[in-house]
């Protein structure tokens, strides 16, 4: 088991699609969103691993969450929002994966599994 914390940050910026609803823009995500903060998260990882013989396997299951809240200002016109409103965004992620994975002995010193 694997455990640790996170230290997220969003960039970038986020538009709409040619021809959404007749709408064109894009902002960035950090400044127009209020979103630049960086964001602290706790992070869980558990495999279970079965390696008795030529091959193995095993799954393991990790997961982390992101939850932030601001206020920026548009510096551009975002669909029907004009360029310097203020706006307040809130943005929430959980991410979780299941794997399964086989793991091969090599010579006995060496094992081959995806990581």
């Amino acid at each position: 088991m694997d455990v640790g914390y996170l230290q997220l940050e969003m960039s970038g910026e986020i538009g709409f699609a040619r021809g959404a609803q007749n709408l064109s823009g894009s902002a960035k995500v950090d400044d127009g969103l209020g979103q630049g903060d960086s964001v602290g998260s706790p992070y869980a990882r558990i495999e279970l691993v079965n390696d008795a013989g030529l091959v193995g396997g095993g799954m393991s299951l990790s997961a982390f969450a992101y939850d932030n809240q601001g206020s920026g200002i548009l510096t551009a016109s975002y669909g029907n929002i004009n360029a310097g409103t203020a706006v307040r965004s809130d943005f929430s992620l959980v991410n979780a994966k299941l794997g399964l994975f086989l793991s091969f002995d090599v010579a006995g010193i060496l094992f081959i599994r995806p990581g």
